[in-house]
């Protein structure tokens, strides 16, 4: 890490700990020391903040300023008279940061500090082996024992024993709370044990028009409404004005084809109305920039996530990311959007819903319900999701049978935690909605 870069890790991560006292849980395990900084003023400000957070203090700019102040140590901090200080703390507010990024901070000082340290053994091994009076084998076996210290200090930062988790799991069990985000749908949730899990990346594949942005756009609505905190709809193929007329005459039971042609009844506007001042808009959330790299994406989601808890995240769709990879294979391209995407949502403890087409080999097939192997242009989509539902319509194939008017199977291609299975949903093509399916029959 060069010198500038160094600093602004430090510099950002020192400034996380001191505008959000919940991040240090985030990184409590890589087990930062003082020493791990590299400049004299950050290692005493971090020093101060662990102070506090031991002693089960809120840590703040004013707090901090007041403990530095009384320890004598606030002079202490800077390198010149326009940065020394109290100015020194404030030159941490300069620019901003997002606290979502503060694991990331902690692992690259880690890192450094144990590339120093590494170094500063061979160096003294070195030294030493240049002595005939040193005894060969001892050096080596001192050696050996110097690099498997750092070898345990690495390796306690990400793991942990069964025994370790055990309690964890048990504590969390007898809360009696099930953390599952529920979609919305009584029959999905029931067959996925509650819903979808906080970190886990879901994927939604169908071919064209089955209506994959009507069922997300329905999850994401349900969520928003259910849980109050945010959710973040990224649609790379459709206009937010689009997303937000679906939307519409999913909620107000309105023809789409009235919103879209402009051709609404008076009726119809008085709904719109009633609907408008609902708590939940303002916290859903749609970016329909065009072109989005992966790392746009995981930028917008880190940012969101600063500012209010992501209870979701739905992206329309994953063919569409962009990247900045020099490579021209798609299969390569996809392969690695999906493991961004995976690691993003746990990174931020929230689910991720990606959109994904389907290759067109299931329309040469008799029976055209879909499989997961149809996930176009990447076998990593599946292998990397957690869940992947398949959408097949059945009156999408036959137009002039009413007996399956709307019948739509939701077929759980995967479940990671869980059985394989399909649930029956109705579709609405006029609302652009689905709906559970209790009231219709197939006779299924």
């Amino acid at each position: 890490m060069f010198l500038k870069q160094r600093n602004e890790v430090e510099s950002g991560l020192l400034y996380c700990l001191l505008t959000d006292n919940e991040s240090y849980k985030e990184i409590k395990n890589y087990n930062l020391k003082e020493t791990d900084f590299t400049r004299r003023s950050n290692q005493i400000l971090f020093k101060a903040i662990l102070r506090l957070i031991d002693k089960e203090m809120q840590v703040d700019y004013s707090i901090i300023i007041t403990h530095l102040t009384n320890t004598g140590e606030l002079e202490l901090l800077g390198d010149g008279e326009d940065n020394r200080g109290t100015q020194y703390i404030n030159n941490l507010f300069g620019e901003f940061v997002t606290s979502a990024n503060v694991r990331e901070y902690a692992r690259m000082i880690k890192d450094a500090s144990t590339k120093r340290e590494f170094i500063t053994l061979n160096h003294s091994m070195n030294r030493k082996a240049e002595l005939e009076e040193e005894d060969i084998a001892k050096l080596i076996s001192t050696h050996k024992e110097d690099i498997s210290k750092l070898l345990r200090q690495e390796t306690s930062l990400k793991t942990k024993t069964l025994g370790a988790y055990i309690p964890l799991i048990l504590n969390d069990i007898s809360n009696g709370e099930n953390d599952a985000i529920e979609t919305g749908f009584y029959h999905l949730d029931k067959h996925l044990g509650g819903g979808i899990r906080r970190g886990e990346f879901v994927i939604i594949a169908a071919r064209p028009g089955m209506g994959k942005t009507s069922l997300a756009l329905n999850i994401a609505i349900n969520v928003s409404e259910k849980y109050k905190n945010s959710v973040l709809f990224i649609s790379l193929e459709m206009s937010a004005n689009e997303i937000v007329k679906k939307y519409l005459s999913s909620q107000c039971s309105i023809d789409h084809k009235s919103i879209v042609s402009k051709q609404l009844q008076s009726t119809d506007v008085s709904k719109i109305a009633q609907i408008q001042n609902k708590e939940s808009n303002n916290s859903f959330w749609i970016d329909d920039t065009g072109g989005l790299l992966i790392t746009d994406i995981k930028r917008i989601c880190r940012t969101l996530s600063y500012h209010s808890e992501l209870s979701l995240i739905v992206i329309d769709y994953i063919q569409l990311i962009s990247s900045s990879s020099k490579t021209n294979n798609r299969e390569q391209v996809v392969s690695e959007i999906s493991r961004e995407l995976k690691a993003l949502a746990k990174e931020l403890l929230c689910p991720v819903i990606a959109l994904s087409q389907l290759n067109r080999s299931v329309e040469s097939r008799e029976n055209k319900r879909p499989s997961c192997s149809e996930l176009r242009e990447s076998g990593s989509l599946e292998q990397d999701a957690d869940k992947v539902f398949l959408i097949y319509r059945e009156d999408f194939y036959n137009l002039n049978e009413p007996k399956v008017k709307g019948k739509t199977e939701i077929i759980i291609g995967k479940n990671r935690n869980g059985e394989n299975g399909c649930v029956m949903l109705k579709w609405e093509s006029r609302f652009t909605t689905f709906k559970d399916a209790d009231d219709f029959d197939w006779n299924i």
